[in-house]
Order: structure tokens, then sequence, then C-alpha cells
């Protein structure tokens, strides 16, 4: 089963890399078996379309948690209106190298141009 986080925990053993954040669970897609999380992709809204910041698989997750995760976060995503999706992935990670090869696939585009990501606390900015 794949659905929004709603009011559920986000599970702490899966070492998300988003802990301490403030989330907005109705951004964030959860694939469980049972009560079991088994993958975990976080997004937003970004000007039309939808940036996705976080996608966790369990290692030993059934093999189609990410078809299953994906899609339903494409149904969820169409329906609220968005036209496409952006994201910043890392190709050494298994899940992040299979979500490129699937876009590329579906006709997106793999911008291969030399770029950093950058983020800073408010509390540091607002001295400048």
């Amino acid at each position: 089963m794949v659905k929004t986080l709603d009011a559920d925990p986000v599970p702490a053993d899966m070492k998300i890399g988003m802990e301490g954040y403030i989330l907005d669970t109705a951004w964030i897609w959860v694939a469980k078996v049972g009560d079991k999380v088994n993958g975990f992709l976080a997004a937003s809204p970004c000007h039309g379309m939808v940036l996705v910041w976080r996608l966790v698989l369990r290692k030993e997750s059934p093999i189609d948690t990410l078809p299953l995760l994906l899609r339903q976060f494409v149904r969820d995503v169409k329906k609220r209106g968005f036209i496409g999706l952006f994201s910043y992935l890392d190709p050494k990670n298994e899940a992040e190298k299979f979500l490129m090869r699937a876009i590329k696939g579906m006709g997106g585009e793999i911008i291969n141009k030399p770029q950093f990501f950058v983020a800073a606390p408010l509390v540091h900015l607002e001295r400048w």
C-alpha cells in the first residue's frame, strides 16, 4: 500500500536524512507492507512543478516497492494540478539511479552540468 504519511510518524529507523525538519506530511509518500514502511518519498510544490527531496528504500523492501511508490506519487501530484517534477539525484544511490533511468525512459532529461546544491540555516542568514 502506498499513501501519504498524514498523521503517521516518520519511521525513525529508516535514517531518511530529514530528522529534525518540519515536514509537511501531505507531501510525503510511504510504501507499506502491513505496518512496516519500506519506502519513503518527500517532495514539495515549486512553481507548478514538484521537487522530489528524498527517496529512501529499505534494502530488504519488496522489489515492487519503488515502482508502486512512484506511480502513486505521480497520480497524486497530477491530480493536484502539477505538470512535472525535478530532483537532485545521486547516481551512486541505487534507488536514485533507478529513478534517473526511469525519468529518462519516460522522455525526461538528465541535466549533467556541474552544479552545487546549497543550504543554510536562516539563523545564520539573519546577520546579512
